[in-house]
């Protein structure tokens, strides 16, 4: 093999292969990246027994196609060091030659043939999604999942399609998130016929990397108990939780008492002032809703008391309180437009907080016992 190609775009597309790769990994092969140019483009091939994932290559002249494995760690370093616009690469039996600027390396390598191909996309039914609308999605969901919980479906996130809305929902059992995007159907797929998944959040989390800044549609397929993420520019295959999800639409759809608006920068200012004093063993925070005014107080025998005010709309003089993990507010207000507001609805002390900023996203938390 020999080619030349762009060395920083080498490098974007080296850092997302890169991502899935284990260094103990029990097969030293797959410590390695392939790189394989043919007629139908240059593809970087790199993953594991659960995660497997190809990148394909722009600004690359082949003169040779071939195949090679990438020794990752000295290669990514040999990218990230040369400043040299291009970096060409060459192969000649066992042994893998960089060439950048005025650098030259040679290292030893393995026989790409021993390297587990990963497949491009070539189905013909798939789920079709906007790009940017399904990473927010994702963001604004996975957060709440927990891996180490003790159910393993709590530590992924629920897929569940039903004609054209995808529910996305997590939870750790103390709070949930579920956000809806549009999905539409392309090839044999039933789309009246419910599909539900759940995707571990190693995956959810690797996928909002690698489409960050994807513009087009994402392809996605469930098959097999695997999910395949696929865009113009990344394919990855993971394998998917087993278990039953909780059921979780009881949880959102509860009278609603009182309803307040708040905006995420003003109350996630409060509600950091309020937990400087907590600890693991006194983490909860005291709502005090009364007379359009929000009180939060925190306490904990190491640091002290905190009290601070804020401002609401809670016009009633009846008071209502409840307390609740500070974390799991902040968790959930960072993921939102920090200036647009958010209803914070209300139930009961012993029921949870319901935070919904927009028509496709809602937010549960359940409340801590006030003796805690």
């Amino acid at each position: 093999m020999k080619i030349v190609c762009s060395r920083e775009s080498l490098l974007n597309s080296f850092v997302i292969a890169s991502s899935v790769i284990k260094p103990n990994n029990a097969k030293a092969i797959l410590t390695n990246i392939k790189i394989e140019s043919s007629a139908d483009g240059t593809v970087l091939q790199a993953g594991d027994s659960e995660i497997r994932l190809r990148v394909n290559l722009n600004d690359v002249e082949v003169e040779e196609p071939g195949a090679a494995l990438l020794p990752t760690a000295r290669v990514r370093s040999v990218l990230s060091e040369s400043k040299a616009e291009t970096i060409r690469i060459e192969t000649n039996g066992s042994n893998l030659m960089l060439i950048s600027g005025g650098s030259k390396f040679n290292f030893p390598t393995e026989d790409p043939e021993e390297f587990p191909p990963v497949d491009a996309f070539n189905k013909s039914d798939y789920l079709v999604f906007n790009g940017a609308e399904l990473v927010k999605a994702m963001a604004q969901t996975t957060f709440a999942s927990d891996p180490t919980a003790s159910q393993a479906v709590f530590g992924g996130v629920l897929f569940s399609i039903e004609n054209d809305k995808a529910n996305l929902v997590a939870t750790d059992t103390r709070r949930m998130s579920h956000g809806t995007v549009p999905v539409s159907v392309v090839g044999n797929l039933d789309s009246s016929k419910a599909i539900s998944a759940i995707v571990p959040k190693a995956t959810m989390q690797l996928a909002e990397r690698v489409f960050a800044n994807t513009e087009g549609e994402i392809k996605v397929l469930f098959n097999n108990n695997r999910v395949i993420f696929s865009s113009a520019a990344v394919t990855f295959y993971a394998q998917l939780l087993e278990g039953t999800f909780p059921k979780w639409q009881s949880v959102f759809n509860k009278e609603i008492a009182y309803e307040v608006e708040i905006t995420p920068s003003e109350f996630t200012s409060v509600v950091k002032q309020a937990s400087i004093v907590a600890t693991p063993e006194y983490r909860g925070i005291v709502f005090k809703f009364q007379s359009n005014v929000l009180e939060l107080s925190g306490h904990s025998p190491e640091y002290g008391d905190s009290n601070v005010k804020m401002d609401v709309n809670f016009p009633e003089e009846k008071l209502f309180e409840m307390k609740i993990d500070p974390s799991f507010i902040i968790d959930f207000m960072r993921v939102l437009d920090s200036s647009a507001p958010c209803k914070m609805q209300l139930i009961s002390g012993n029921n949870p907080v319901l935070f919904r900023p927009t028509e496709t996203l809602e937010y549960a938390v359940m409340p801590l016992s006030m003796g805690r």
